[in-house]
């Protein structure tokens, strides 16, 4: 009988259940997920950015194509960030504290971004037909992305500061709710 070395097994068996297209989840950290936030503070800022840029009458179709990009980005780093925090389990008070005073911290720019979308509502409708159409979608999908991020963040930081992220959730859908009633 031929013995194989155990660290040979191990590849071995590794080798194979990536072959037949088997992944191996590991365990995130608070700190990819600390990360994750900051990916989007900094897709939110270049919404905020980009929405501010779009000019209140005349913008054009490659605005409206820059700020589909900003908005599609956003939900991208969100949804990223959510499969992190799920991924890394129950949160302990330091971390889950860090990560609710982020967000707290990036409301004011997020609510600011989707009220200059609904202002500039018109100005999107009249720079492309499917402009409108295109900016409710990407509201109605980064507005789930972001719910579904808030409701696992919830059930992942402890009970102290469950309300915390539910106040967040509340202010978001105010914004949501404006921006998307304006586009429908």
């Amino acid at each position: 009988m031929v013995q194989l070395p155990t660290l040979s097994l191990l590849s071995l068996s590794l080798s194979f259940l990536f072959a037949r297209g088997y992944s191996i989840s590991f365990k995130r950290s608070a700190v990819q997920l600390e990360t994750d936030i900051s990916t989007v503070a900094a897709e939110i800022s270049s919404l905020d950015t980009q929405v501010t840029a779009f000019p209140a009458t005349g913008g054009s179709l490659l605005q409206v194509l820059a700020t589909h990009t900003a908005i599609t980005n956003l939900e991208g780093g969100i949804t990223t960030a959510t499969t992190d925090l799920v991924a890394a389990g129950p949160l302990d008070e330091v971390n889950a504290t860090a990560i609710v005073t982020a967000l707290q911290d990036l409301v004011p720019v997020f609510l600011d971004a989707l009220n200059k979308l609904s202002i500039k509502e018109p100005s999107v409708a009249a720079a492309s037909s499917a402009g409108k159409a295109l900016f409710l979608s990407d509201l109605k999908n980064l507005k789930a992305a972001t719910d579904l991020f808030l409701e696992d963040l919830a059930a992942a930081v402890p009970p102290d500061l469950q309300e915390e992220v539910r106040e967040i959730q509340e202010e978001l859908d105010g914004g949501f709710g404006t921006a998307i009633t304006a586009y429908s």
